[in-house]
């Protein structure tokens, strides 16, 4: 069993911010697989689950917020007795050009809060990350009004065609693991 889960805010005031670019990823591997959404508060989440190929995959989004989305994570993992090399991050990503994306394993948060408090609530536990790409304000540094904000034409468009391709990059992790989708992924060409 893997658990992907997606980091966001919950509410409809956040829906298609770029700081819900995790709930972007896994609601549309949800809506590929047909899968429905069901809120688990004890473990402080929604949670839908897909088969893809053999693997039973577990689809979250945290309804705690993005800076106590350790909560969600630590309690998802004990009740699926997930290990760490089966859990996917996917975040929202300012070092990234909108429409591009990456996989990462272990490594700090840069900043990231809902990352933060995932470090914070399994400690020592490395996990893979999908890092998508929201880009930076080109004129003033990024802060909570940019990434809180929604993306403007060209750049939602940018990113509805990545998340598309990062549908696909999140079933090579689970198919093939780690290397393969880093590999066969993190080289492809970016715009």
């Amino acid at each position: 069993m893997k658990l992907i889960m997606g980091l966001g805010n919950p509410g409809k005031e956040y829906a298609g911010t770029r700081h819900n670019a995790g709930f972007d990823l896994v609601d549309a591997l949800a809506k590929k697989h047909e899968a429905d959404w069901k809120t688990v508060k004890s473990r402080f989440a929604d949670c839908a689950k897909i088969m893809v190929d053999d693997q039973t995959v577990i689809l979250a989004k945290p309804q705690t917020f993005m800076n106590l989305s350790g909560r969600a994570a630590s309690a998802l993992m004990n009740f699926y007795k997930i290990k760490p090399s089966d859990l996917l991050v996917a975040q929202d990503e300012l070092d990234l050009q909108p429409g591009t994306f990456t996989f990462s394993h272990g490594g700090r948060s840069g900043g990231h809060h809902g990352i933060d408090s995932i470090q914070q609530s399994l400690p020592g536990m490395d996990f893979t990350r999908l890092r998508l790409g929201i880009g930076k304000p080109k004129i003033k540094p990024a802060d909570q009004n940019w990434v809180l904000g929604k993306p403007n034409k060209q750049d939602r468009a940018d990113i509805e065609k990545a998340m598309e391709e990062a549908c696909l990059a999140a079933q090579d992790w689970i198919t093939h693991g780690l290397d393969y989708a880093r590999n066969h992924w993190n080289s492809k060409k970016k715009n």
